[in-house]
């Protein structure tokens, strides 16, 4: 059975107001309203989780080879979060989500109930946040917080001009990374907030390449527009959309090590392993560097734009291209191992597949514009499933997962004719075994 959830009122209200600063003499404080909805039976998980860490660790590999996820899925639950939805992570018995209507939930994993919701007027949080710990480190549009896992409270906050908005916090030891919308990647302690170091990845930053201007990347007055890090444990590797290039940052000190440009605007965060950094760019390929030096291993190229985040797995790498095309590629050479090309549109056009891969025991999964979420075998790259989540939903985002199920972010497609939101959901999606909404269903 589908069970809707809803933002709820629970048992026990905390409110409090603070002041966030004071724009300019005459025009007043600028006040924001935080409210934290708490379950008052509420335990917060204490054990250690595989999944607390968007996209497997440090290195977003997005690979679960220890998990496999069921043979015949089917939608357990829904949940309908009333706005853009953003990338969830696990932990425990619950999924940290945010999204654009300035909210941070903590929703059941058995049902979408919610646990707890803090709110902020403004606020906006589609990056996935990382659990360590009793800790949420959180990326936004205001920069960074750490809150608790308990009732979702600020613990700390980093105010950064223009936020924060794609670059989904790096935790390495005691640090905590994130970049900047006013040109810098920063480095902050863990526990306390404090700044460790700050780089400026503006200052001396190659031309655009052309066709691809970054000011039109950026928009507004942003100075930099950086994505998601990853990193080996010695560096931080950095992709900035705006600038077309990878940035390798020394992760103790933040010094400059190295710095590759692509041909095209970069949207997905690089994956590590094996010694290189992988990531795909709008100039139609998919890029291995090593990662001491930033030198160019393979390039392979696509058949459209490769934008979307990578996966890692016993020597292989995952792409879901915007060409509508998955492909497994060896991790040593960037030859190609096989290739999966979803079905074309009304228009004979491919829809967008959503980044990025996850990769199980046999499977890779990803979700598509199409409204579907693909399983393919990861041996040969053949069909193994594909399942709708949502009838009305025509965007199935990044999947993650928490061992068992895959949850994805559901998106309406926006029509631009008629300049609203088409029919569906904005909401998580829970994937199950199909036995556990029909119990009593015999086995194929």
């Amino acid at each position: 059975m589908v069970r809707w959830g809803q933002h709820q009122v629970l048992n026990l209200w905390v409110a409090a107001k603070w002041t966030v600063g004071i724009a300019a003499p005459g025009l007043g404080i600028a006040l924001l309203l935080l409210s934290v909805v708490v379950r008052a039976d509420d335990k917060t998980p204490k054990a250690a989780s595989l999944f607390t860490y968007p996209r497997g660790g440090p290195e977003r590999t997005g690979a679960y080879p220890e998990t496999q996820m069921p043979d015949r899925p089917a939608t357990v639950w829904i949940d309908a979060l009333g706005s853009n939805t953003g990338t969830p992570v696990v932990t425990g018995d619950r999924m940290i989500v945010g999204n654009r209507s300035g909210d941070l939930l903590a929703l059941s994993l058995k049902d979408g109930a919610v646990v707890w919701t803090v709110a902020e007027v403004g606020w906006d949080v589609m990056v996935a946040p990382v659990v360590v710990g009793d800790r949420i480190y959180c990326a936004s549009n205001r920069g960074l917080t750490a809150h608790s896992l308990t009732d979702g409270s600020v613990v700390w906050r980093k105010d950064i001009q223009g936020g924060s908005t794609e670059s989904s916090p790096l935790v390495v030891g005691e640090l905590v990374v994130v970049g900047g919308a006013d040109g810098f990647v920063y480095a902050l302690d863990a526990r306390s907030g404090k700044e460790r170091w700050k780089a400026d990845v503006v200052t001396g930053a190659p031309a655009d390449p052309e066709g691809f201007p970054g000011a039109r990347a950026r928009g507004g007055n942003n100075a930099a527009r950086p994505g998601m890090a990853a990193s080996d444990g010695m560096h931080v590797f950095i992709s900035m959309f705006d600038q077309s290039r990878v940035l390798a940052l020394d992760l103790k000190t933040g010094e400059a090590r190295w710095s590759f440009q692509a041909k095209g605007w970069i949207a997905g965060g690089p994956t590590v392993g094996e010694g290189k950094v992988f990531f795909g760019s709008q100039d139609h390929k998919i890029y291995a560097l090593e990662a001491g030096t930033g030198k160019v291993a393979w390039a392979f190229a696509t058949k459209w734009r490769a934008d979307g985040g990578l996966a890692y797995c016993d020597g292989s790498v995952f792409a879901s291209a915007s060409d509508g095309r998955c492909y497994r590629l060896d991790a040593q050479t960037g030859r190609k191992v096989w290739e999966y090309e979803t079905e074309v549109g009304p228009d004979q056009k491919h829809y967008f597949l959503s980044p990025a891969p996850l990769i199980d025991a046999t499977a890779v999964y990803f979700g598509s514009w199409d409204g579907y979420l693909y399983a393919l075998k990861r041996k040969d790259g053949t069909l193994k499933w594909r399942h709708r989540p949502h009838d009305n939903d025509e965007h199935v985002g990044a999947p993650i997962t928490d061992g068992n199920r895959l949850y994805v972010p559901l998106t309406p497609l926006f029509d631009f004719e008629n300049q609203r939101d088409k029919k569906g959901v904005h909401g998580i999606a829970a994937i199950g075994s199909a036995q556990e909404v029909a119990p009593d269903a015999p086995m194929p």
